[in-house]
């Protein structure tokens, strides 16, 4: 039976929701910083911090296919960065492309989430030692 299952976690990056459809899990970071902002900050993050390859970047729609290697483990994944409904937000959509190693997936995911989630504060706190 296709369709969607859709999960909601609390974890340190803050309030993540892991939903798998057609055997895809996907797990999505919620960050109160622009959408280029968090575009840039996911694709350092992927450049710098984790053994990768890039298959795909697209600086337009904001989306980056990558294989990663998480323990010598290659994982394919597919980012995409967009604002949220109400807009005063962005999120990033993680999806494990092949599926497999749903731990691993996870554990890049949390790594990713905690990084974000600290550039996000300093930047929080930068731009409001700017305005003092």
């Amino acid at each position: 039976v296709e369709g969607t299952q859709t999960f909601t976690a609390e974890s340190v990056g803050g309030n993540n929701q892991l939903s798998i459809q057609s055997n895809i899990p996907t797990l999505k970071y919620t960050s109160n910083v622009c959408e280029l902002c968090l575009f840039q900050s996911t694709l350092h993050y992927i450049e710098t911090h984790v053994p990768a390859e890039f298959i795909f970047v697209d600086h337009v729609s904001r989306r980056i296919e990558a294989t990663v290697y998480e323990d010598l483990v290659p994982l394919h994944i597919d980012i995409m960065v967009q604002p949220t409904q109400s807009s005063s937000c962005s999120e990033a959509s993680f999806s494990s492309v092949c599926g497999r190693d749903i731990v691993r997936f996870h554990h890049l995911f949390m790594r990713a989430a905690v990084f974000l989630k600290k550039l996000a504060v300093s930047s929080h706190n930068h731009t409001r030692l700017q305005l003092e």
